[in-house]
């Protein structure tokens, strides 16, 4: 009992490699590939049993979609690259180890999550990997209070690792939302090439397009500028297209609104955008 295992049935670990199998093919395979990695044998019969029942279990799950607004956690991730000092064994038995000192950079990685409505966060750092950080984010949520029902709106800039953790950590719990400055900035650049002398009312009018989830607008109308663009250097108006359009399932600004869930990060709530 203290392992969780009941009679004639299986571990939690072992349904999920059972479920891994299970999706990847047929179900006669299942028990071939947990004898070849996991030196397991189990029926057929009970790998399907065990992969459809999760499927049924899965699909009974309410969308997070219609979540209630109570039951609503913002959760932020973000990277640095912050110095450090290090100092030889031998060095430190001396009073001054100016001399013998080393620094170098290391990507520190925060996380926090705050109730919708609260000002009152909860933090967590580390300067591992991304899937430590990724960890760290699904602690501070569950401190905040996760349930089955609870939607997840994480806000932050359109760094691969952070949206690929944020869906490993919660799958379709969550949805991830690139922060409105961020892409502002994009858009801010591209003005500057697109209308010089209107750079300003550019980048609002496309801001606005952006908070009507009119991307395929902007996209086009950027592509234009691109394709007739005769600057040599590298044309800013490019690096958003090419920013945009690898992200183009992370600007739901118009949902956002609708449901009052944040577009800017924390350290970006005071701009008037």
């Amino acid at each position: 009992m203290s392992a969780h295992i009941t009679n004639k049935a299986y571990s939690k670990r072992l349904q999920r490699a059972v479920c891994d199998f299970g999706a990847d093919g047929s179900f006669a395979k299942v028990s071939q590939k947990l004898k070849e990695h996991h030196l397991i044998d189990i029926p057929e019969s009970a790998a399907r049993s065990i992969t459809l029942n999760h499927a049924r279990e899965f699909q009974a799950q309410p969308s997070v979609e219609g979540a209630s607004e109570e039951d609503c956690i913002i959760g932020e991730m973000d990277g640095c690259m912050i110095p450090i000092v290090k100092v030889p064994e031998k060095s430190k038995e001396l009073n001054d180890v100016r001399k013998s000192r080393t620094v170098y950079y290391q990507e520190a990685r925060v996380a926090l999550a705050y109730k919708k409505g609260s000002k009152t966060p909860v933090f967590e750092a580390t300067l591992e990997s991304v899937e430590n950080a990724g960890y760290a984010l699904q602690r501070c949520v569950k401190r905040i209070g996760l349930g089955l029902k609870t939607f997840i709106h994480c806000v932050a800039d359109g760094a691969p690792w952070i949206a690929e953790q944020i869906e490993n950590r919660f799958g379709t719990q969550a949805k991830f939302t690139i922060d409105f400055y961020h892409l502002s900035q994009y858009l801010a650049a591209a003005a500057l090439c697109c209308d010089k002398e209107n750079s300003e009312t550019w980048r609002r009018v496309h801001q606005n397009l952006m908070k009507k989830n009119e991307i395929e607008t902007v996209l086009n109308n950027l592509n234009v500028h691109i394709e007739n663009c005769s600057q040599e250097n590298k044309c800013p108006a490019e690096t958003a297209f090419n920013y945009m359009i690898k992200r183009t399932n992370q600007f739901d600004y118009y949902g956002s609104k609708k449901f009052n869930r944040p577009i800017l990060s924390c350290s970006k709530n005071t701009f008037n955008l």
